[in-house]
């Protein structure tokens, strides 16, 4: 959830909850607590629960929620549980109150031309909040800049685009930065498939 909503909701006094889980953990990893809320963070891990980063900065979880292993997959189990630890795919860092923040999700890491390690997930959060933004698309491996692929929502021109780009730049350091933009005419949907089952895009 970006950051800026979740305040909005938590200054109308409604204790909106952020938390974090995944099938593989039962699925509850952590939650944010009332006296304690911050939405830059998915909270606390829950009790029964151990949370650790490894070196190059994954979450790993560990407890009784985790699962067994995939159904008759045991390569991809032993893949996913070393040594007692779900590796989630997620990166990632404790704050100093033991709350877990999530940057992105590791197999999503766009890498540039120079070697950036860049989250789309980050820029494209921005863009959404922007109400002509119906989807919006960040990708560049191996490129030396970003580009934006864009959905507009209905209604809405691409006469704002620019100003919208401009003032998302503003909130981004320089390699993560829009350099080239393209709209997409194009509805998508799990039925052309541009959206997973689950209204993720691909």
């Amino acid at each position: 959830l970006n950051p800026d909503i979740g305040n909005f909701f938590v200054k109308l006094g409604l204790d909106l909850l952020q938390g974090y889980g995944q099938t593989e953990a039962s699925p509850l990893i952590s939650c944010n607590r009332r006296n304690t809320n911050n939405p830059k963070t998915v909270g606390h891990p829950v009790n029964g629960v151990e949370v650790k980063i490894s070196k190059i900065g994954e979450i790993l979880v560990k407890g009784k929620n985790l699962m067994k292993g995939y159904w008759k997959n045991k390569n991809l189990t032993k893949q996913t549980i070393i040594n007692g630890w779900l590796h989630t795919g997620d990166i990632g860092f404790l704050d100093n109150l033991n709350r877990i923040i999530i940057t992105w999700r590791k197999k999503d890491i766009i890498v540039s031309s120079g070697g950036e390690n860049i989250s789309p997930q980050k820029i494209e959060n921005l863009l959404s909040t922007f109400h002509e933004i119906e989807h919006a698309i960040v990708y560049g491996d191996n490129m030396p800049y970003l580009i934006l692929l864009v959905k507009l929502s209905e209604g809405y021109c691409d006469n704002n685009l620019k100003r919208i780009i401009e003032i998302t730049n503003k909130k981004l350091n320089s390699v993560e930065k829009i350099r080239k933009y393209y709209v997409i005419k194009k509805t998508l949907c799990y039925e052309n498939g541009f959206m997973t089952q689950t209204m993720k895009l691909r």
